[in-house]
């Protein structure tokens, strides 16, 4: 699945080399540490993906520049406070960085730290590259990998301005107790659909997620192809044939989202809006199967296709 984001999230790798941030990618990885210890919550996996994802699109960084390091210990961060170690500590094994060396000069660290850390400003440059010359020669270090000058880098740039925040998980007293993960769940927010709305999860049209202590969010699964078959629809169709029925099911979710809106609002007591993301898999199957069109060329006009479901926090993943 792809999330579309209106900022790309760029993620340095200790070699100096950067590539964008894939959450899939991401999820996987921390769902293989819940599967290497044994621990069954498999589910909040994707909590911990989507509570990182949500604080990496949070920071206040002028542009979305992050480190390898910054997202794991992020994951490792948040899977302790979850009261899960051991898969913290399968994470960090899983994710130790390659060693490549550079040697610490102070025109080569300056050239990689303007090279890779979009937030610096031109007059900051020189003064940054000592401030981290200094610090390494202080450990007697000689070379290192890129990742240990962009890491003391950051943690100066850090001491005066904003840090990567994360969700804090609401764990209840007794993590033993049923469901202790979940703050709503599953039948709860099935009883919080609109009148009549059932139905479509009942078609395998919505499936929907409980919502989590780790990382309060909204998450519903909409398959399409499955809505334009209870349609009674056939292929090839037409946009028009379908557009009605996704501004009457964008008008289902909206309401959900203000009822379990309103339901962890009186749960918690908190404020704090929830991010809502809606996970579509089978929209490229729509677009080649019922439509006819060409893939990824019919991409842009199946994402202004769902422009009725767009929200402020709404985030839309597809395959």
């Amino acid at each position: 699945m792809i999330k579309i984001s209106s900022n790309t999230i760029m993620i340095v790798h200790p070699d100096g080399s950067a590539n964008a941030f894939d959450l899939e990618e991401l999820h996987f990885a921390i769902l293989q540490c819940f599967i290497r210890t044994g621990t069954a919550e498999h589910y909040l996996a994707e909590d911990v993906a989507l509570a990182v994802d949500y604080a990496l699109n949070a920071s206040q960084r002028p542009r979305k520049v992050f480190t390898e390091s910054e997202v794991n210990a992020a994951v490792m961060k948040i899977l302790e406070q979850t009261g899960l170690p051991d898969v913290a500590a399968q994470f960090g094994r899983s994710h130790v960085c390659v060693k490549l060396s550079m040697s610490a000069r102070q025109k080569a660290i300056a050239e990689l730290l303007e090279q890779h850390l979009s937030s610096l400003e031109k007059p900051e440059l020189e003064p940054l590259a000592a401030q981290v010359i200094a610090a390494v020669n202080m450990l007697n270090i000689t070379e290192a990998a890129p990742g240990l000058y962009l890491e003391l880098a950051r943690y100066y740039q850090q001491l005066s301005s904003e840090k990567l925040t994360l969700p804090t998980p609401a764990i209840p007293l007794n993590a033993e107790l049923e469901n202790s993960y979940q703050l709503i769940t599953e039948a709860g927010v099935r009883e919080l659909l609109p009148p009549n709305a059932m139905q479509y999860v009942q078609k395998n049209i919505l499936k929907l997620s409980p919502v989590s202590r780790i990382f309060p969010a909204v998450r519903i699964m909409i398959r399409i192809t499955e809505l334009a078959g209870n349609c009674n629809l056939t292929p090839p169709i037409t946009e028009m044939m379908i557009s009605g029925n996704l501004y009457d099911l964008s008008r289902i979710i909206h309401q959900l989202v203000l009822n379990l809106q309103a339901q962890y609002y009186t749960a918690t007591g908190s404020k704090k809006t929830l991010p809502v993301y809606l996970s579509i898999p089978d929209l490229r199957i729509f677009a080649e199967e019922w439509l006819l069109w060409s893939w990824p060329e019919a991409e842009k006009s199946c994402l202004e296709l769902l422009s009725s479901f767009n929200g402020e926090l709404f985030s839309i993943r597809y395959n």
